[in-house]
């Protein structure tokens, strides 16, 4: 076969695939979505902070992300 109709193939399979569970785009979109809109909402709040305010829920932040990592290895991911 040459490789020309391979290719064919193999997008064709791909788009086959794609149409049952979606592209990979399609995916991380609707995986990071609830993510998202949680931030979002949080935008009112954050735009009333002053800027010390917004420096002090920084640093509230930083804490409870130390606090959740606890001993991990910094070079590994979470997951």
């Amino acid at each position: 076969m040459p490789p020309r109709e391979i290719m064919n193939v193999a997008d064709l399979v791909h788009r086959v695939v794609a149409k049952f569970i979606g592209t990979q785009h399609e995916r991380d979109i609707k995986r990071i979505a609830p993510v998202l809109t949680a931030i979002n909402a949080l935008e009112p709040e954050m735009q009333q902070l002053s800027a010390a305010d917004l420096k002090a829920r920084t640093q509230q932040l930083r804490e409870q992300v130390q606090q959740a990592l606890g001993d991990a290895d910094p070079g590994e991911p979470p997951f």
